[in-house]
């Protein structure tokens, strides 16, 4: 898809173009795309990405037995890199109870890819809790073989969580890597 100006500075959309001279960018008043046409999975790997994940109570409440997959799984031969993650809970009414330590793994595995965990006491509060995590990498490195074409998930160390009824999200910032 290309970008074509038009008079009166504005643009339209399609045909294979290759603008030429200078352009006035600063008479441009609108660009419109196709819907579909810029997202996550039409950039180039390398590009840094971002996901965001809802979780329910009762996805919360099983993060030990039942992972949530934040970040899907790449593709064969590729590995995602995560550059930052932040969770956010919003308090409800009923503690959770329970549970364990909270960190981002990739999918079946255990090793923690971001620095520091979402402690099982921040989410077991009567409170509304926002951690941000980076990678792990930047203490001292991730294997990233064993996450050949492997997802991110979330999930909690060593027991599930219980009884609450808050909800959470979950934000990534990542980029996918050709092994």
């Amino acid at each position: 898809m290309a970008i074509v100006p038009q008079a009166g500075g504005a643009f339209q959309t399609g045909g294979d173009y290759a603008p030429t001279g200078n352009w006035d960018y600063s008479k441009a008043t609108s660009l419109t795309l196709p819907s579909g046409v810029v997202g996550s999975s039409n950039l180039a790997p390398q590009v840094g990405q971002f996901i965001e994940t809802d979780l329910s109570a009762a996805q919360i409440i099983t993060l030990h037995s039942v992972p949530v997959t934040v970040v899907p799984a790449p593709g064969a031969g590729k590995c995602i890199v995560i550059d930052t993650l932040v969770f956010s809970m919003t308090y409800n009414s009923v503690q959770f109870t329970g549970g364990g330590a909270v960190s981002a793994v990739f999918h079946g595995l255990s090793t923690n890819l971001i620095n520091g965990t979402v402690a099982a006491a921040s989410i077991t509060a009567a409170a509304n809790y926002a951690g941000q995590f980076v990678s792990a990498g930047t203490a001292g490195g991730v294997l990233l073989a064993p996450g050949a074409n492997l997802g991110i998930d979330l999930s909690a160390a060593t027991a599930d969580f219980a009884a609450g009824n808050s909800t959470a999200k979950v934000f990534v910032w990542y980029s996918i890597v050709t092994l």
